[in-house]
């Protein structure tokens, strides 16, 4: 799927961004994670349909800045999630094992996705 170093590297990247690199950051780790179809783009072909209409939502999200939402759907599938904030203000995610602490709770959710997908692709 995806090289885990470069999950790794976005995941540092983000725990290192501020609250307005939000959209961005998570809009490179949505790409990364669904990239776009190869083949034809017509309107018959399935997967492409699909995949646009996901990146669709995901982007609607971040037009709403309803960031924390967008990043859930980073977070893999069959993994627990908690997320808190510390007494500095700084917010904390754990997915199973991998966590991650930055300046938003989005922020953090999505470095941990990465990390927990960086993980899975190591173990393959």
């Amino acid at each position: 799927m995806t090289d885990p170093t470069t999950l790794q590297s976005l995941a540092d990247r983000a725990e290192g961004a501020g609250e307005g690199e939000q959209a961005a950051i998570l809009r490179e780790a949505w790409l990364l994670l669904n990239p776009e179809p190869q083949g034809p783009c017509s309107g018959y072909n399935q997967r492409w349909k699909a995949w646009e209409v996901r990146r669709n939502r995901f982007n609607a999200m971040l037009n709403l800045h309803v960031y924390e939402s967008a990043a859930m759907l980073l977070v893999p599938d069959g993994v627990w999630v908690r997320l808190t904030i510390d007494p500095t203000g700084r917010a904390n995610a754990k997915l199973g094992g991998p966590a991650a602490t930055a300046a938003t709770p989005a922020l953090a959710l999505c470095a941990a996705a990465l990390r927990a997908i960086a993980s899975q692709e190591n173990s393959k």
